[in-house]
Order: C-alpha cells, then sequence, then structure tokens
C-alpha cells in the first residue's frame, strides 16, 4: 500500500477561508474551533503536565509512513508511555 505524498499540502489556516473544509458559517468554524482548544484543555487536566508533555513530545516525532514510536525508536528518544495514564485511571473501583 503506497501512502500519498502530502508534501504540497498546504498546513491548516486560523482563517476558514483558507481552510479546506466546508464550514456553514465563520460561527461554525470558530465554535468547532472553541471545541478543540476545550478538548486539548480537558486532555491536558486528565495527563497532568508530564504526561501532556510526553505525549506532545511522541507526537512530534511522528512522520508520514512512520508512527511516532518507531521514529522515536529510530532517533533514540525515550517516551515514558507510563505517563499518559489519566489521573483517574489509576484509582481502583
Amino acid at each position: 500500500m503506497s501512502l500519498p505524498n502530502l508534501s504540497n499540502t498546504p498546513l491548516p489556516s486560523d482563517d476558514p477561508d483558507k481552510q479546506g473544509l466546508a464550514y456553514s458559517s465563520k460561527e461554525a468554524y470558530e465554535h468547532i474551533k472553541e471545541g478543540g482548544h476545550k478538548g486539548g484543555q480537558t486532555r491536558a487536566q486528565q495527563l497532568g503536565h508530564e504526561g501532556y508533555e510526553e505525549m506532545g513530545k511522541k507526537g512530534g516525532l511522528a512522520r508520514t509512513g512512520q508512527s511516532s514510536g518507531e521514529a522515536a525508536e529510530e532517533q533514540g528518544v525515550e517516551i515514558d508511555e507510563s505517563k499518559f495514564r489519566t489521573r483517574d485511571s489509576d484509582k481502583t473501583e
């Protein structure tokens, strides 16, 4: 299976007119953008500072055709996935 060449794909923009996605209005775009921001904040609270930082390090290594785990291994970067657990997952029921 061949992966698409994304080298000429434009980077995301904050301007909805420059997005490749069709929004019904600028207001709809703002709601979606705000939801993404709130989701990121929630995830950061769930993981804590160290976990969120570690996840960002791993995500930054991902490349087309290669997982972030493979890229980390290839580049010799250690990722502590134990920090990915949410604070609630440590509690027992």
